[in-house]
């Protein structure tokens, strides 16, 4: 099996192959300049090669009996992508429940990619990414390259948007709003989330992979299910991941809906508020 099967269950490589989207600025971002445009324009057009290691992954895990080894070539990956698009990638490879990681298999990826993309930026320029189901989730995924502006410094800003491929049908949030409420849009964002982090058809498959593929895969369906209160099924395999998918779905939703129920007034405006599925970069530069 390719490594490319593994990262992509490990939700390394969910980014859609889209064009990135420049998206409007709010001005209490700052204003935009042709600097900060074009430190977007590198990033969505410069490409890298980033070599990488999951080894982190089973070391963090402290789980001698299910990771015997913890380095070695069968740990070794690779990704290649616009600058974008691999910081779209590591941001959801390092997702946190309430502050939290589930596992650290992406922490490497993470590191390579925010150097790559270090190395392509000028002088006084600050990169943001993040990932949240909805505005003020406990659930996030975020990665910073660069220095944060001087409280003084005239900030340009310029905003990109990454393709995801885990977009909400809107009209489905919409009706689950009407028909059950908060709750009904409580279980749009949990679908979506086990969605992302256990994508059906490529986990099926790297449980069925060799060491360490099937291990890492298993301790990140135990940790999230540890963070979100959840009891997977006795053995995690390619026939029960729909059930361990579902219970991950049903732990989620009360600490989703309580998100939800705290931001927002109505479940129409939560359901309207819904991500949609896409990282948000966002490039600050000032002048000296």
């Amino acid at each position: 099996m390719t490594s490319s099967v593994l990262d992509a269950a490990l939700c390394l490589l969910l980014v859609s192959a889209a064009a990135v989207t420049l998206v409007d600025v709010p001005s209490s971002h700052g204003s935009s300049d042709a600097g900060a445009s074009r430190t977007v324009k590198t990033l969505s057009t410069s490409t890298a090669e980033v070599e990488y290691s999951l080894a982190t992954g089973a070391r963090r895990a402290d789980d001698p009996e299910r990771f015997p080894a913890t380095d070695g070539p069968a740990f070794d990956r690779h990704a290649h992508g616009t600058l974008a698009q691999l910081l779209a990638e590591s941001t959801l490879a390092t997702p946190a429940v309430g502050g939290e990681r589930p596992t650290h298999a992406g922490t490497d990826f993470r590191r390579r990619v925010r150097a790559a993309v270090g190395r392509s930026l000028p002088p006084r320029t600050h990169v943001v990414a993040e990932w949240r189901p909805h505005p003020g989730s406990s659930i996030a995924g975020t990665a910073t390259v660069g220095e944060r502006p001087p409280p003084s410094a005239d900030v340009h800003v310029a905003v990109l948007s990454v393709p995801t491929g885990t977009e909400v049908d809107d009209d489905a949030a919409a009706r689950r709003a009407m028909d059950d409420g908060f709750a009904g849009v409580a279980t749009v964002v949990s679908e979506r989330l086990v969605r992302t982090w256990f994508p059906p058809r490529r986990t099926r498959l790297a449980l069925d992979d060799d060491y360490p593929t099937s291990a890492l895969v298993r301790y990140r369906y135990r940790r999230t299910a540890e963070l979100a209160g959840a009891t997977l099924p006795p053995t995690l395999n390619r026939s029960t991941v729909p059930a361990a998918n579902a219970r991950l779905v049903s732990a989620l939703e009360p600490r989703v809906e309580a998100d939800l129920r705290e931001r927002f007034d109505s479940p129409a405006a939560a359901a309207v508020s819904l991500s949609g599925g896409a990282v948000r970069i966002t490039v600050q530069r000032w002048s000296a």
